[in-house]
């Protein structure tokens, strides 16, 4: 407001604040994914009919989780153990697990990654998220994310699961280089069920 000096009344300007652009973006990239592909039969039945596949997956991830730091998973009864015990005591699986050869090996890693990916002006996006298995062995760093996705036995389904989570896995990969830019990163899924049926599980991204 200021004085209007034709009629010495009051001049009202009015000042409209810039609108402020978008700053940050979160980006999590194992729940921006959505739900994974259906089955060309249909969903399968739940692991546990008296737990859902949610419940489930997270009872494996915790056995072994447990398996990596105490080298067994417990002795119980149940599926999800069965489906843990045979992932350990795969013998391909054990530079995963047992840390030999390894510099440092975490599970339940937590990740922050931020980046510009449109350039420097762009954006900024605070890629955050957990990291179930991380190897780092001289000059290679390996990240593995377990999934209890029941896989049947169609293959093309199988390569519909791949490709539904390479978007976390490269996220995952591009967060790792970032923090170990002097080393080679690989990214894996390990399918636990496909393990439990003595199948190979381990699939890498590239």
């Amino acid at each position: 407001v200021e004085a209007n000096a034709e009629s010495g009344g009051p001049t009202i300007r009015l000042w409209q604040p810039p609108v402020m652009g978008e700053r940050l973006r979160t980006v999590l990239p194992s729940s921006d994914l959505g739900a994974p592909p259906v089955p060309p039969g249909g969903p399968f039945a739940p692991p546990v009919p008296d737990m859902s596949p949610r419940d489930y997956g997270t009872l494996v991830h915790r056995l072994l989780e447990l398996a990596a730091e105490t080298g067994k998973v417990p002795r119980d009864h149940g599926l999800a153990y069965d489906e843990a015990r045979a992932v350990l005591e795969n013998p391909d699986l054990a530079w995963i697990f047992d840390g030999q050869n390894a510099e440092m090996a975490l599970s339940e890693a937590p990740i922050i990654h931020r980046t510009r990916p449109g350039g420097p002006n762009s954006v900024e996006e605070r890629v955050t998220g957990i990291i179930d298995r991380l190897v780092l062995r001289p000059g290679r760093v390996d990240v593995i994310d377990y999934k209890t996705n029941r896989l049947g036995d169609d293959p093309a389904y199988r390569d519909a699961l791949i490709a539904h989570y390479r978007p976390q896995m490269e996220a995952y990969r591009a967060a790792a280089a970032a923090l170990y830019p002097d080393r080679e990163v690989r990214a894996w899924l390990l399918f636990t069920d496909a393990l439990r049926q003595g199948e190979n599980g381990l699939f890498e991204i590239k």
